[in-house]
């Protein structure tokens, strides 16, 4: 029963953390492109740790230091595409659409 309702909890937070900055650009009329960018990635950031440490049963202790390489590894990897995908749709916009 414990490791259910820790499940539970555990999903309905990640829940929150994925459909906040949807429902976040959703209702906001006048927000600035920074504020957007900074919710969207603490969110980016908080999902991967929560499912990190619970959907893959990886939670960190000092015996266990590579967990943490792992997971600036995989946040490195995370960076990477998404800085190339931001980085693809600026000079398609700028190359077909101007």
């Amino acid at each position: 029963m414990n490791q259910l309702k820790k499940f539970l909890s555990y999903s309905f937070t990640c829940f929150l953390v994925t459909t906040t900055p949807f429902f976040f650009m959703l209702f906001s009329t006048k927000t600035t492109r920074c504020l957007v960018i900074i919710v969207s990635v603490l969110a980016l950031v908080i999902r991967t740790i929560f499912h990190f440490s619970f959907f893959s049963d990886s939670y960190f202790s000092k015996e266990k230091i590579y967990k943490i390489s792992f997971l600036v590894f995989v946040m490195t990897i995370a960076l990477i595409f998404f800085s190339g995908s931001l980085w693809i749709m600026y000079h398609l916009k700028i190359n077909m659409l101007n």
